[in-house]
């Protein structure tokens, strides 16, 4: 049974299996409204998995009937409530009914379908699956908890459907949430069931609906209107109908507010009775419909003249920007007056990152626009809007739209700017780059400049494509069309950014060219231009640059802004912690990406960042386990560009493990991989040294000479330290040269390559019979890889240590206990001056969540204040210099 718009659900349900397979169970809640897909997704985990699957099915008849859903789940395995002890088993025998007696010890209760369940998965791994958790019986909710939160050593995966969480949850355990559709998702969804719906019908389905498969089936077939909700509705006094209708325009509301409102219609609270008792509506601190259907249901059946009478009551009691949506949800032509009120809203919302609301408010101002160009204009701003909150086929749909009401060649630019960077959100990086540049070549004849400033824009699509010579050649293109004059900061940042790809000699480029690259300062509103700028300082060899650009762009995102930038800019930053030594801050900054990145599937960079982490730590199984996902999350998202990282960090794996013979074909594909695509710059993959160095030490000469001279010259030809440092620990590897590998640790400011030139000098010193001249670099070898927590690559100094005679091999003591990556992520936006509330919305938690970690902080690093925890951090992050320094946790000694 196939799923849509499921893979990162599915994904993380399947590593729970995967994971209780091994002997480590755990328990997770699928959440999500009715109509979304909860028993579609439970249904595909069932027929996916080998192992044996239990289901439990709630039903509402049978929700206050004690234990009946412990009944269905144990049903089936009696023959081993023998293995249970005696105590157990009696009141889990009586609990259900299977014996007489008086009322059990709910806790032994507990413990027994524990102990059941336990002995049947040494048979082979359950996988206990419940359906419809909101009506299972409170007794068996607290039987399925209490077994949820202890399968950590049992070979058990639980997934329980929930409709809705209730306000203080009783299962404590990680939650897997399904939400709408996108549009691309749905409209897959509508052909697979035979339906031929127009793009902007889907699109408008998906706005009325958020996505929710089944309402959106019944509305693009009109069945809405022959479901059982019609029936219900009709059951309903129309004041009811009514009151109803208020709910399903305006959303949840306060008592206070429904009140005023239904007032306005001259009704009351007490004619939503009738709804409540048939459990229609929800009542808590607000009021709101139960399921979005009827929504929808309550909305095609009502008469036009009673929906605008709601909005009126609704403008009649709502705060200003509210009343001014619903007073043009009445207005069926033109008003300009009203137009440019939403206008307004619009651009506060997006000042302060609303993102969502802007693109709301705007497009609705651009619907009541009658004259064409301000129309044209509006729907271009409710464009851009709708492409920074991640709506990227919203976002293409109304790019569209004004181009075709506005033929204005003018126009056509900025339509298409804003058209292929949604289209580039929306996964579609191909079709973003030709229709930029086929718009480029329609404009440039009348607008040189203009049609510059879109190809160069044509070089971001084409870097994710992997594809260095295309973006290239579109900036050397755009330069040409400009012929000396101007262009915008973003527009030269982007020429430079496909150079630096590409590896050709910019002047701008490199290390003496900073100051021509637009400064943090210039590109402070344009959060894009900041992440790209930490890119390029980051592969010309100016860290700080990169950093202070980075954290510019990441501050911003945090305050509101594009999650899916967010993730690539943490990925950006993670690879500086990387480069510096600094691990732990890298696996933060990329489990943070992973996170922010999961909504749009744009999971790759962070993905791979993580997998890198694995593979120099000696995780192979965790590094191939994410490699895997990258490529079955992100491969339909068309980021080619990680068919050259993605094998490069397996190849890295495997030199790690020490098996060079098994890092040769996927260290080749990437090499092939970036040849091919034209990506010239070592820094920007940087592998070729770890081909370089499988092929000496698999006996290939020649071929390990051919990567060296090319990594080599692009070092010289780009002024290079990093792949200078490549080439020569690859030459002193390969022919024996101790010189050639101390020249290669001069300098080096990378504490993992340090480690690795020690490891070959050692091993050159030993070959060549100087065993006491190699045990020094072996050991300072081993005291950084183990520092770093690279346990492969540690293991293989100290097999060298001892084949050199060293008789004792010993680890160094920690001095600060290691924070875990979320406590560290908590820990930097504290020390950077946020309060917990603050800090708890930048990363997504509670503040009571926060608090917890905070404690767990400040014991771990022994500090008393938020003074000391900056200091502590500082600590933490510095990086390798002069004779020492303390480095993640570590004080490393390097010497002279």
């Amino acid at each position: 049974m196939a799923v849509l718009g499921r893979t990162r659900e599915v994904a993380a349900l399947l590593r729970a299996v995967t994971d209780a397979s091994a002997g480590s169970g755990s328990a997770r809640i699928l959440l999500g409204e009715e109509g979304i897909g909860r028993s579609t997704v439970l249904r595909h985990l069932a027929d996916t998995v080998s192992c044996r699957v239990l289901w439990v099915r709630g039903c509402r008849a049978e929700a206050e009937l004690p234990f009946a859903g412990a009944a269905q789940l144990l049903g089936g395995l009696g023959e081993h409530f023998a293995q249970v002890p005696p105590a157990r088993r009696r009141a889990l025998e009586v609990a259900l009914a299977l014996a007489d007696g008086p009322a059990p010890n709910v806790l032994a209760v507990c413990a027994g379908a524990l102990d059941v369940l336990g002995a049947a998965a040494k048979r082979g791994p359950l996988l206990v699956l419940v359906d419809d958790l909101q009506w299972i019986d409170p007794e068996s909710r607290l039987l399925l908890a209490y077994v949820g939160r202890r399968l950590a050593r049992e070979r058990i995966a639980l997934v329980m459907a929930l409709r809705e969480m209730p306000a203080d949850p009783e299962p404590e355990l990680p939650v897997v949430a399904l939400r709408g559709l996108n549009v691309a998702d749905s409209r897959r969804l509508a052909r697979s069931h035979g339906l031929t719906a127009h793009d902007h019908e889907v699109a408008a389905a998906v706005e009325a609906t958020g996505g929710n498969p089944l309402a959106l089936l019944e509305m693009l077939t009109g069945a809405s209107k022959r479901t059982v909700w019609h029936d219900v509705l009709a059951e309903l006094p129309e004041a009811t109908r009514r009151a109803l209708l208020v709910l399903a325009v305006a959303g949840p509301l306060e008592p206070a507010s429904l009140d005023a409102t239904l007032a306005e219609l001259e009704l009351s609270l007490h004619d939503l009775d009738p709804a409540e008792r048939l459990d229609l509506v929800t009542v808590g601190d607000q009021f709101r419909l139960r399921h979005p259907l009827l929504g929808a249901a309550l909305t095609a059946v009502t008469p036009t003249a009673t929906k605008r009478a709601v909005h009126r009551a609704l403008a009649a009691t709502s705060e200003p920007d509210r009343q001014a949506w619903y007073q043009s949800m009445v207005t069926a032509g033109p008003d300009d007056e009203l137009a440019t009120r939403l206008a307004g809203i619009a651009r506060r919302a997006g000042e302060r990152a609303d993102h969502e609301a802007a693109a709301r408010f705007m497009h609705r101002a651009a619907d009541l626009t009658g004259a064409l160009p301000a129309k044209a204009e509006r729907l271009l701003s409710a464009a851009a809007s709708a492409m920074r909150d991640g709506a990227g086929e919203r976002a293409v749909s109304w790019c569209r739209h004004a181009i075709a009401i506005r033929a204005d060649p003018g126009l056509l630019p900025a339509a298409t700017v804003i058209s292929g960077r949604a289209l580039a959100v929306a996964g579609r990086h191909r079709e973003a780059y030709d229709t930029l540049t086929d718009a480029a070549s329609r404009v440039a004849r009348h607008d040189p400049v203009a049609a510059a400033v879109l190809l160069c824009e044509a070089t971001v699509p084409a870097t994710v494509l992997g594809q260095g010579r295309l973006a290239c050649e579109a900036a050397g293109e755009a330069e040409s069309l400009a012929g000396g004059a101007p262009l915008p900061a973003r527009a030269r940042l982007q020429a430079t950014a496909a150079r630096v790809l590409h590896g050709l000699p910019d002047k701008a480029a490199w290390p003496d060219g900073e100051a021509a690259l637009p400064s943090v300062d210039e590109l402070a509103g344009d959060t894009m231009s900041l992440v790209q700028a930490a890119t390029v300082h980051l592969w010309a060899e100016r860290p700080e640059a990169a950093r202070m650009a980075v954290n510019a762009a990441i501050d911003r995102l945090r305050r509101g802004g594009s999650q899916s930038l967010l993730a690539v800019a943490l990925t950006v930053r993670s690879d500086l912690a990387f480069r510096a030594g600094r691990w732990m801050s890298a696996q933060a900054d990329a489990m943070e990406a992973v996170k922010a990145a999961e909504s749009n599937g744009t999971v790759a960079f962070g993905l791979i960042a993580l997998a890198r982490l694995d593979a120099v730590r000696g995780d192979d199984t965790l590094c191939g386990e994410r490699i895997a996902r990258s490529r079955r999350e992100a491969g339909p998202y068309g980021i080619d560009l990680r068919l050259l990282l993605e094998p490069a960090v397996e190849g890295l794996a495997a030199l790690g493990a020490g098996e060079p013979a098994a890092a040769l074909e996927p260290l080749e594909a990437a090499w092939a991989q970036a040849l091919e695509g034209g990506v010239g710059n070592p820094n920007v993959v940087p592998f070729a040294a770890d081909l370089a160095e499988a092929n000496v030490r698999c006996g290939h000469r020649k071929r390990a000479t051919e990567v060296l001279s090319w990594l080599e010259e692009r070092a010289a030809t780009l002024r290079l330290a990093g792949p200078l440092r490549g080439a020569l620990r690859g030459k002193g590897l390969l022919d024996a040269d101790v010189e050639l590998l101390a020249a290669a640790r001069q300098a080096c400011d990378n504490p993992f390559e340090l480690a690795r030139i020690l490891l070959c000098e050692g091993e050159v010193l030993r070959r060549t019979r100087h065993p006491a001249a190699a045990r020094p670099s072996l050991r300072k070898a081993l005291r950084l890889f183990e520092g770093l927590g690279a346990k492969g690559w540690a293991e293989r100094v100290a097999t060298e240590l001892a084949a050199a005679g060293e008789r004792d091999v010993t680890a160094p003591d920690r001095t600060v206990e290691v924070l875990t990556p979320q406590q560290l992520q908590i820990a930097r936006l504290v020390a950077a001056g946020r309060n917990n509330v603050e800090t708890a919305e930048a990363l997504f938690l509670s503040r009571k969540t926060v608090e917890g970690h905070l404690t767990q902080v400040y014991r771990k690093l022994r500090v008393h204040s938020r003074t000391q925890l900056v200091n502590a951090l500082s600590r933490l992050d510095n990086t390798l210099g002069g004779a020492g320094a303390v480095f993640e946790g570590h004080h490393v000694d390097i010497g002279p």
